[in-house]
């Protein structure tokens, strides 16, 4: 069978803009962000990804589609993560997605 894969809600540049646009709201916010650590202020952006496949898509321990699953998501299902060739990298939780064109 195929392996599902998730859909990108959007891109890194227009997460990364969108982000620095809001810093740019006010002296206030521009200290506030300089006072999160660098850490913290990655996080922040890191991808949102939607799985918009039918059927459950596998979480899997590596990646490699031949590698333990660690669970699955379902269609709606919001993850976010850092892609890696054809792969997700989730942030929130271990595992690895296959992405479709990448």
């Amino acid at each position: 069978g195929s392996e599902e894969r998730p859909m990108p809600e959007g891109n890194v540049g227009a997460s990364a803009a969108a982000a620095v646009e809001s810093s740019r709201a006010g002296v206030a916010a521009d200290i506030a962000k300089a006072a999160v650590p660098e850490a913290e202020l990655a996080k922040e952006l890191v991808p949102v990804w939607k799985v918009i496949a039918e059927d459950p898509v596998n979480v899997r321990k590596t990646m490699s589609i031949e590698s333990d699953v660690l669970g699955q998501k379902v269609a709606g299902d919001l993850v976010r993560g850092n892609q890696k060739g054809e792969w997700v990298e989730l942030v929130d939780e271990p595992g690895f997605m296959v992405i479709i064109g990448a």
